[in-house]
Formats: C-alpha cells, structure tokens, sequence
C-alpha cells in the first residue's frame, strides 16, 4: 500500500458519522434498475436464431427469458441461448 492510500485527505473530516438514515428506510426516491443486456441472444445451435443488441426477448418468440447463471431459456417456446 502507499503512503497516498494510507493517508485521510485534507478536506475529509477526521470524524465521519451518518446523518442520513440508511437508504432503504429513508424517504428520498432513486431511479428504477432497468435491465439492459450489452450483446445479443444466440441460440446454442450454429443456425439458430440472434436476438436484437441490448434485449433479453427470446429471438424465437420474443417472449419473456429467465437467465440462468449465463443460460437463458425462453419461457414461452423453450428456446435456450447465452448472451454474447
């Protein structure tokens, strides 16, 4: 570790205490977690079909996917691909 890391910055208070309750029982709003997918569905075969960049439908059906861990299955038409 160095000397930097080790050291309190000058303009940081030496005693640090929250003042705002814990984030989950406050009353302040966020914003929303969107699923997004940075890729494209691909079937486990060669030829199967590619889904749209950035969605998590199924390319077969457009249904509702459940990601597995990696595997995503289609639960309407049992398709199953990854994301890549």
């Amino acid at each position: 570790m160095t000397p930097q890391l080790t050291r309190r910055p000058a303009d940081e208070p030496a005693n640090r205490t929250a003042t705002d309750p814990f984030p989950y029982g406050s009353d302040r709003t966020g914003f929303l977690l969107t699923a997004t997918a940075r890729g494209v569905l691909r079937s486990r075969e060669p030829a199967g079909p590619i889904g749209a960049a950035g969605s998590t439908d199924c390319p077969n059906c457009s249904g509702e996917t459940i990601d597995g861990a990696g595997l995503f299955a289609c639960t309407d038409c049992e398709w199953t691909g990854t994301l890549r």
